[in-house]
């Protein structure tokens, strides 16, 4: 009797609710992608499972997980491709003060390396003719220009302290469950970074407006949808805007739980490095002119690299559009990783937009 009754429950949940929670997910992929916002398929592609588990329990508490500790916007550790890896100058991990039971080490790396490119997409990328695709925006009185805007706002870095030593390879380590390095406080996230990059752009008579929205709270999957609304809000009534610059901190965990800090000096002072990340349309959504954003992209990082050596990683190439099909001059700026300090990441946050200036002055 159990036997029948356990395999008529079988059978119900086969025939009887499977079909209907496929007609409940084909209506949320129908009503999301008609509201031109990111739909399950998106979202599928846009956070990776490690991710998503930094929204709901912070990704320093993740060590002890079976899949690799990288989140959506990290590309794979130097190590696994040589080609792709640091400069030679790099030192080795020299730990000289031993990492305490139970904690992991921050290490810092520089992760310039030598490609304009990490590329994840099945499209093969020209940098003569993307540059030649490009289209510069000049500043034309003093109508606003620039959108700096922040999807994940709360993403944050770590406060300078005792564990910082700028002659150690091996800065430091951190608690693998302790709390995630995100913060609502303006002076230890992406926002308080932000405005340093603002208001180097207004110093150097670049017209800019900061958006400093939290666009991740309370819900940290809505973020690009959330971040889409006031990215269209501002353009439609700022309609000069060329350039949205969508701030994030990235986060590089390996396997075995060791942070990377990207991590560079200029003009002797400590900086984090940067890194942009660039949609394609290869994820099915319209992105008709990803190529002239790239080519932008591209002709910021070449300035960064000219002005400031070592302060920009290659370009990240994905599949999907991360909003940048609002506007041609749309990019996405990693500046720093989660083992960076916030001083870090406003020195290269103000370096960064010095270098972005630079490039619109020569439109």
């Amino acid at each position: 009797m159990k036997t029948k009754l356990s395999n008529l429950a079988r059978l119900f949940l086969i025939y009887g609710l499977m079909p209907l929670f496929c007609l409940i997910a084909a209506a949320l992929l129908a009503l999301s992608d008609g509201g031109n916002v990111y739909s399950l398929r998106a979202l599928a592609l846009e956070y990776t499972a490690d991710s998503l588990v930094d929204s709901i329990v912070g990704d320093l508490s993740r060590a002890a997980a079976d899949p690799p500790a990288v989140d959506a916007f990290a590309y794979a550790a130097p190590e696994a491709d040589p080609a792709l890896g640091p400069s030679p100058a790099v030192e080795a991990p020299d730990f000289k003060t031993p990492v305490p039971d139970g904690m992991k080490p921050i290490v810092k790396r520089d992760l310039s390396g030598s490609s304009l490119f990490i590329n994840t997409t099945k499209y093969s990328l020209d940098p003569a003719a993307l540059r030649e695709a490009s289209d510069l925006s000049p500043v034309s009185g003093s109508d606003p220009l620039v959108l700096v805007v922040h999807t994940h706002g709360t993403e944050a870095f770590y406060r300078d302290g005792g564990w910082f030593d700028p002659d150690r390879p091996a800065d430091g380590w951190y608690d693998p469950h302790g709390e995630s390095p995100r913060s609502s406080e303006r002076s230890e996230n992406v926002v308080g970074v932000g405005d340093e990059f603002c208001a180097v752009l207004e110093a150097s008579g670049i017209p800019t407006l900061h958006c400093d929205v939290l666009h991740d709270v309370p819900d940290f999957n809505s973020s690009y949808s959330h971040s889409y609304a006031s990215v269209t809000s501002y353009l439609k009534k700022y309609p000069s805007i060329k350039y949205v610059v969508d701030i994030h901190r990235d986060s590089i965990i390996k396997d075995d739980g060791e942070k990377l800090r990207p991590f560079t000096v200029i003009d002797s002072l400590p900086c984090a490095q940067v890194m942009l990340v660039m949609g394609t349309d290869e994820s099915g959504y319209s992105h008709p002119d990803w190529r002239v954003n790239m080519g932008n992209a591209l002709l910021y990082k070449d300035t960064m690299d000219a002005l400031y050596p070592g302060l920009a990683r290659p370009i990240y190439v994905r599949t999907v559009r991360f909003n940048q099909h609002v506007a041609t001059g749309a990019m996405l700026l990693e500046i720093g990783s989660c083992g960076n300090t916030f001083t870090e990441a406003k020195n290269a946050a103000h370096f960064a937009a010095l270098a972005l200036a630079a490039l619109i002055r020569s439109a």
